[in-house]
């Protein structure tokens, strides 16, 4: 359109398209076909989903080993146990999850003592912490990206409305132009 536009800018002029209006159509396709497509932000969310599911995963296995060995140690009904805030923990939401290993971490550095007995130490602990950083990090680098392809898709929206606006301008003004002198012309300014 952009080229038939050119061509025919004499004509146009008439019509009130001028060397201005072209120019701002030409920039509009290429602001449009640099923004990044939602294929890509879709591959990138799926990438960050899944490190954030698979640190989820070896978060939970972390947990439970130590829950298993502390259970060695506690009865289950004793409040030193329920200290340890691990009961279905796996069923959590992320946030609260987060928040339960938090717990379970402060639990453990103040009974050390009691958890060396089942071979538990600061490496354990460590690991644990380690394990809670990276996740929480995952978490917000998916709820980023998620961010993102939204702002991506507005922008899209935003550009694409904008320029098939100008698009069906120009292809109304040139059929109008060209209907009774040119029908080669009139068809390369119809759309459908």
């Amino acid at each position: 359109m952009a080229k038939a536009v050119e061509r025919d800018l004499s004509t146009l002029n008439k019509f009130g398209i001028t060397e201005e209006v072209l120019q701002a159509f030409v920039e509009q396709i290429s602001d449009y076909s640099v923004i990044t497509n939602d294929e890509t932000f879709r591959n990138n969310l799926s990438e960050k989903s899944k490190v954030k599911h698979d640190l989820r995963a070896e978060l939970n296995d972390h947990v439970q080993f130590l829950m298993h060995r502390i259970a060695l140690i506690y009865d289950k009904n004793s409040l030193d146990y329920k200290s340890f805030v691990a009961r279905w923990y796996y069923k959590e939401t992320e946030s609260e999850m987060l928040r339960k290993c938090k717990l379970m971490t402060e639990s453990m550095e103040s009974r050390m003592s009691d958890l060396k007995k089942k071979d538990i130490q600061n490496a354990d602990v460590n690991l644990l912490n380690d394990l809670v950083d990276r996740y929480q990090d995952a978490v917000l680098n998916e709820s980023n990206e998620k961010l993102l392809r939204r702002v991506a898709r507005e922008e899209r929206l935003t550009k694409g409305l904008a320029l098939n606006e100008m698009l069906m301008e120009l292809a109304q003004t040139g059929k109008v132009a060209w209907e009774r002198v040119s029908y080669a012309k009139y068809l390369e300014y119809k759309l459908s």
